[in-house]
């Protein structure tokens, strides 16, 4: 059977990261990256307690570069590994605790039964756990990039994200280093017409969602002028190629 690496980005994570990662360890994931974006130094012996984990790498940025910028270096360390083609692929988890460990599992089973497709954690956005803000934003955005790009996801903003060998080098040097970077990658599969698929997973908020880095201002106008500038581009080479 093949492999996984579970790729965990994360900057001042909670203490309960230690727990959840041992919860992976159990569940059978034993090729673990985590990368420390920069995190103070108080949160430090948090990572060099996971350190000592035989399961787990960790790498760390001096300095906070951005969510999208941990995943990319995350990518280019697995597309470096010498057994990389015993892997599936990559699955990517938050480090807050909200993608629950069977979720993980399930998402997981769906890439070694089909690894040519990518798949999305999706959360349910109807719940009445979901705080306003989130499902609000969530919707809106899932139904910008429904009308631009003609794919429609209940969640283009899931963390929990499983990406298969074969197609890991197209997300290595696509634009974007904090969250903005995600909807890239949904920007990529979709113009290169690939399989997206769903798989629906618990929607877990703590504390009204108060460990999230993300900015509702500057990371959600990073993620529209994404949005807009790709399409226009999108349909500029259209237009020019029409006209050729």
């Amino acid at each position: 059977m093949k492999k996984v690496m579970m790729l965990i980005p994360a900057l001042n994570p909670p203490d309960d990261l230690i727990g959840y990662i041992d919860d992976l360890i159990v569940e059978g994931f034993d090729s673990i990256l985590l990368v420390d974006d920069g995190s103070s130094e108080k949160f430090r012996w948090i990572f060099d307690e996971l350190e000592n984990r035989k399961e787990t790498v960790v790498f760390r940025h001096a300095v906070n570069l951005g969510k999208g910028r941990a995943l990319k270096n995350g990518i280019n360390h697995f597309l470096n590994l010498e057994d990389k083609d015993e892997y599936a692929g990559i699955i990517t988890v938050d480090s807050d605790g909200q993608h629950a460990v069977a979720d993980v599992k399930n998402v997981r089973d769906a890439l070694l039964a089909q690894p040519d497709a990518f798949y999305l954690g999706s959360r349910n956005f109807n719940l009445s756990q979901v705080p306003p803000k989130s499902k609000f934003g969530n919707k809106m955005t899932s139904a910008v990039f429904h009308l631009l790009y003609g794919m429609k996801l209940g969640d283009t903003q899931t963390g929990l994200r499983a990406i298969p060998t074969a197609l890991a080098p197209l997300f290595i040097d696509l634009a974007g280093e904090r969250f903005e970077y995600e909807m890239n990658m949904l920007i990529e599969c979709s113009m290169k017409k690939l399989s997206v698929k769903e798989i629906e997973i618990r929607t877990i908020y703590f504390d009204n969602n108060s460990e999230t880095h993300f900015n509702p201002i500057t990371d959600s106008l990073a993620i529209y002028g994404l949005l807009f500038k790709n399409f226009f581009k999108y349909m500029m080479s259209s237009a020019t190629s029409f006209l050729i």
